[in-house]
């Protein structure tokens, strides 16, 4: 089964029944969501970046492994900071991991991206990773990891990215996070093949790096903070005026330049670089699509309610005490849950702008 010509059948068939506005509106919006915004760790993601890909012009196959030597880099931190955008910006778009055709003429990929499975344990990453490389088996863990290395130098792979990597050892125990630990520097060692690894995933990710001296000194760590209050307002004056004026081609109505506006933006964002941005541009897609010539705080509520499935006291860009919402799930704490965890006459009050999460 030719599961591209499958695809491309099934994107002209979608393409074929939008008018020509329709389709226009379409493709500009695709290469509006794609568009990248820096922050200055980008700095730093970019120099470990080309760091790690630099070292495989320089293996040599039969070289003594340097154990110092840092073949790993740990994407972390929280859901809507970046992470997954940067690794595109800064990994996946590297000339470096670009195909290229190989010595019979077949297109090679350097680089092999997969998700890893949750729950998990050592043998179903292994397994994962074949099943990106297209191939299936039934092998045992110890099996599967070598079967999994052999794969990876037949396909010529030079870079392996696993996102959402925390799910590797959320449910492991003790033994399985050094099996783990243990077989993922097997894969940066290999004196025969030059592979390096990224890993994505949130904060636990880090916290499992750092607990495993054999990965902490072979691994470069980028953590994506919460910005602080001061980089929040900081990011909205300079990136709201980029993306709805110069980028869309759209007003920005006063609104949108208030204090108020700006706290309720960063409360609904968590601090989240990477949820200003998305929140931002969803907003103004609201606003094309309605035909508007200006992005206003109606725009931003509806696009808010559209992402958390929330009524008008829960929408953190209308309600009147828009500072006690609980912007992870967009609702407010039961009476049940109140009466549970606050003295009487209290109401426990879910993180605040300005806070960190």
């Amino acid at each position: 089964m030719d599961v591209s010509a499958i695809q491309a059948g099934v994107v002209d068939h979608a393409r074929s029944t939008l008018d020509h506005n329709e389709l226009a509106l379409a493709e500009f919006l695709q290469k509006f969501q794609e568009r990248y915004f820096g922050m200055p760790r980008d700095i730093d993601l970019s120099l470990v970046a080309k760091s790690l890909l630099s070292t495989v012009a320089t293996q040599r196959s039969g070289k003594v492994h340097i154990p110092g030597k840092r073949r790993i880099i740990c994407i972390s931190g929280e859901s809507n900071a970046g992470k997954s955008r940067a690794l595109i910006e800064h990994i996946v778009r590297a000339k470096e991991l670009q195909p290229y055709a190989g010595e019979n003429g077949k297109d090679i990929n350097p680089l092999l991206l997969f998700e890893a499975p949750s729950p998990s344990y050592p043998r179903l990453i292994a397994l994962e990773g074949l099943k990106a490389l297209g191939i299936t088996t039934s092998a045992g863990e110890g099996e599967a990891w070598h079967a999994f290395r052999c794969a990876l130098k037949a396909n010529r792979i030079s870079v392996l990215c696993i996102e959402e990597a925390q799910h590797m050892i959320e449910t492991a125990n003790v033994l399985d996070k050094v099996k783990i630990a243990n077989a993922l520097k097997q894969l940066v060692q290999m004196p025969d093949w030059p592979l390096r690894l990224v890993l994505v995933g949130v904060n636990t990710l880090d916290t499992f790096v750092k607990s495993q001296k054999q990965l902490e000194e072979r691994t470069y760590r980028i953590s994506f903070h919460p910005m602080s209050v001061a980089e929040g307002i900081a990011a909205i004056e300079d990136k709201l005026p980029k993306i709805i004026v110069e980028q869309a081609g759209l007003e920005m109505a006063p609104e949108l330049t208030t204090n108020e506006f700006v706290r309720r933006l960063l409360h609904a964002s968590s601090l989240q670089f990477g949820s200003v941005v998305q929140m931002t541009r969803d907003a103004t897609e609201v606003s094309l699509r309605e035909g508007n010539s200006t992005v206003t705080k109606e725009d931003f509520a509806t696009a808010y309610r559209l992402a958390k499935g929330c009524v008008a006291e829960d929408n953190v860009f209308i309600a009147d005490d828009w500072d006690q919402i609980d912007v992870g799930s967009s609702s407010r704490p039961s009476i049940d849950d109140n009466q549970r965890s606050a003295p009487a006459g209290r109401r426990e009050k879910s993180v605040k702008y300005g806070d960190r999460p």
